[in-house]
């Protein structure tokens, strides 16, 4: 929906429901059994959700809303006598800290499937450092579930606000054939700034097997690198750079879009035998200031492009 969550109203929740919106890591459902106001239990799990979401990317809690297999199911809404806007907005703001800034609470009022019930649309921006939910621990949003946060991950956060903060994501995409068969044998790269300060000198450099990619690509200028011994296997060094290249605050940079990619693609008679759980991919990224990051992928953490 192209309407803000702070102004959604139950014609809005119905919505939800005929057009099966699923759950995602910015949108969660919750039914009423989620607040009770003399469970402390239940107070604690508010405050790793909603601090989970700041955390992450920021998002969207539907309280009153029953889900089955992350699909919304019903809306049920609360007694507003008993769970009200003020007290779970003094149930987040007293559990989480330091204390949240920017939460929104809407009580959208029911007239048809629960009349003269609420339901509360709690809308969470993203933090710009960490924050502990009531059992002092930090939490995140992963696969439809609020997960601890890694030490390496809290202090990217709490870096959010000192310098840029760069997250490869690789997919892989379709090359039509000359038969005219489509298959996923295109390596995509996409360069996110989930910070938030501006990047403006960027390199990515990444390493894959010679045997299913082929030679190493620069993808500015010079040639790619032959990587000897890693796990007994010859591997090509692919580097794009690009100075003077502005990458604000969460936007993206879009590498098969650009004018300096060079096309990547998978060797397909290798493909399908090769061991998707062993390492296919190193990377590490640079820029301004930030420390140098890095990772592995395997070809089965790898999704196909949308």
């Amino acid at each position: 929906m192209d309407i803000s969550p702070e102004a959604w109203t139950e014609d809005d929740l119905l919505s939800l429901i005929r057009n099966k919106v699923e759950e995602r890591s910015d949108l969660e459902y919750k039914a009423c059994g989620a607040l009770h106001p003399r469970d402390d239990k239940k107070k604690s799990e508010i405050s790793k959700d909603v601090s989970a979401l700041a955390n992450s990317d920021g998002g969207t809690i539907v309280y009153g809303m029953i889900e089955e297999k992350h699909l919304p199911k019903e809306v049920e809404g609360f007694d507003p006598s008993v769970i009200t806007k003020e007290w779970l907005e003094q149930v987040i703001l007293g559990n989480i800290r330091p204390r949240l800034q920017g939460v929104k609470i809407n009580p959208v009022h029911l007239s048809t499937r629960a009349h003269g019930k609420y339901a509360y649309v709690v809308h969470v921006p993203q933090a710009s450092t960490a924050h502990q939910a009531s059992d002092k621990k930090y939490y995140k949003r992963f696969n439809f579930q609020n997960e601890p946060m890694e030490d390496y991950e809290i202090r990217d956060i709490m870096n959010r606000r000192t310098h840029p903060i760069l997250i490869p994501q690789f997919e892989i995409g379709p090359i039509v054939t000359r038969t005219g068969n489509v298959e996923e044998r295109k390596l995509y790269v996409t360069l996110r700034n989930e910070g938030n300060v501006r990047a403006q000198h960027v390199k990515l450099i990444f390493d894959t097997p010679r045997d299913l990619t082929g030679p190493g690509r620069a993808f500015l200028r010079g040639t790619g690198d032959q990587v000897e011994g890693l796990f007994g296997k010859v591997w090509s060094r692919h580097i794009f750079q690009k100075p003077d290249y502005v990458l604000f605050p969460h936007d993206e940079l879009n590498l098969r879009d650009h004018a300096y990619w060079a096309e990547i693609r998978l060797n397909t008679d290798k493909f399908d035998r090769n061991d998707k759980t062993a390492v296919f991919l190193y990377w590490k990224v640079y820029a301004d200031d930030m420390p140098p990051r890095a990772g592995e992928l395997s070809l089965g953490d790898i999704p196909k492009a949308q």
